[in-house]
């Protein structure tokens, strides 16, 4: 759990113990902790099995390489859950960057970059349809960088009592590099969500990753309700 104190309130994040903090419409509140069943899906096996393979790589790494990636760990702080500036350890660092390049189906590196992130993209709209419509995301800003490639984090609510979402964002599809708008991912959202229908609600949070770093652009979000296919 993390605990942010202001002058009156403190702002809670995460578990500890038996409790919770979280927040729905009408605020933040505290729950008794739930632990989820663990999943096993094609999907899951795969990311924990990149996780171990990088985990042992790692401990391969020759240990100037390791200083470097403490040296850019402190140098490339990220930002937490209430906004707060933290620093990952080396290890952590070079593990998220080399999980985001095999998660577009590049290669690992070895060493830091020494590279600036990609933009974002901007002026995006997202469409969705039912049956044999299309699910795609165009944006205005431009064709992307010939060693960039769009991600999409996708979620999929089909109460329209809940509004939440976060907790269901799933990555759902990459794009090939220099990738132009608009893109369609029908298919591989209706796989991991299944069959979007009138009325459900789909939520993306879009990034641009370069495939040579594994550096991300800021978040771009985009949300929609699916409509009736022409």
């Amino acid at each position: 759990m993390k605990i942010r104190y202001g002058p009156f309130v403190g702002a809670l994040s995460g578990s500890e113990g038996n409790t919770t903090a979280s927040r729905n419409r009408s605020g933040p509140y505290l729950r008794v902790r739930s632990i989820p069943t663990k999943r096993v899906t094609p999907w899951t096996t795969e990311v924990r099995g990149r996780l171990s393979a990088l985990s042992q790589a790692w401990g391969a790494v020759e240990a100037s390489d390791k200083q470097a990636w403490e040296s850019w760990a402190q140098e490339h702080p990220i930002i937490d859950r209430l906004g707060d500036s933290r620093v990952l350890q080396g290890s952590n660092a070079y593990i998220q960057l080399n999980m985001r390049l095999l998660g577009i189906g590049a290669s690992q590196i070895s060493l830091p970059p020494v590279a600036s992130p990609p933009a974002a993209i901007s002026g995006l709209t997202l469409t969705a349809q039912d049956g044999a419509g299309v699910c795609s995301l165009a944006w205005t800003s431009g064709a992307l960088g010939a060693t960039e490639q769009l991600v999409i984090w996708a979620a999929v609510l089909t109460s329209p009592g809940r509004n939440y979402y976060k907790n269901l964002l799933k990555q759902v599809f990459y794009s090939a590099a220099a990738a132009t708008s608009p893109q369609d991912f029908k298919t591989e959202i209706v796989e991991r969500f299944g069959d979007l229908l009138v009325g459900h609600r789909v939520f993306v949070h879009a990034f641009v990753y370069d495939n040579t770093t594994g550096l991300s652009s800021a978040l771009a979000v985009a949300n929609t309700t699916v409509v009736a296919a022409p």
